[in-house]
């Protein structure tokens, strides 16, 4: 297992543009805050190879326009995509089984999100402060933390599914209709 944190703290404030992540067979974990806070990059490419994506790895970096995580990605770290500003939509791989609070925290033009497998977690916060409309999980016993969609005040629909358990003010801070 290749853990690349260290080499994204070597290249912080070097302004670059364009990160590409990954060789195939090479790293299958990228790194707690590898790069964080990385304001300029504006595209992020993640290779295939990659099944986790730690704490923080690319929180901050506002100006991403479009994400993809690979298929392969099972582990989505707490604050892993934080302040994500730029994108719209987002598909969660079928492998992905736990997803960690805060991972899409302040993605506040996020209004799609499509599951394709079912995670077994979704952790606190995930998805607060985002755009999101309409939720919908797939069958699978979630376990869903404390306040996942606070402050979607966008939000028309919601099917959670057969969830194990939900966590404490799910929808805190927006009134359905």
């Amino acid at each position: 297992t290749w853990i690349i944190g260290v080499v994204g703290s070597l290249i912080m404030g070097f302004g670059m543009s364009k990160i590409m992540v990954g060789s195939p067979e090479k790293m299958d974990i990228i790194g707690e805050y590898a790069f964080s806070g990385m304001s300029s990059v504006s595209v992020l490419e993640i290779a295939d190879c990659v099944k986790e994506i730690r704490e923080g790895a690319f929180s901050g970096l506002g100006s991403v326009k479009e994400l993809f995580i690979p298929e392969n990605v099972t582990l989505i770290g707490a604050k892993a995509f934080r302040k994500f500003h730029g994108i719209k939509t987002l598909t969660i791989p079928q492998k992905v089984s736990f997803i960690g609070l805060q991972a899409f925290y302040n993605c506040n033009n996020l209004s799609s999100v499509t599951f394709l497998g079912s995670p077994s977690v979704i952790g606190d916060e995930v998805f607060a402060v985002t755009a999101l409309e309409e939720v919908k999980l797939n069958s699978g016993k979630v376990i869903l933390g404390n306040k996942v969609f606070r402050d979607c005040s966008n939000l028309k629909s919601v099917n959670l599914g057969d969830v194990k358990s939900v966590g404490n003010n799910l929808f805190d801070g927006r009134i359905l209709d």
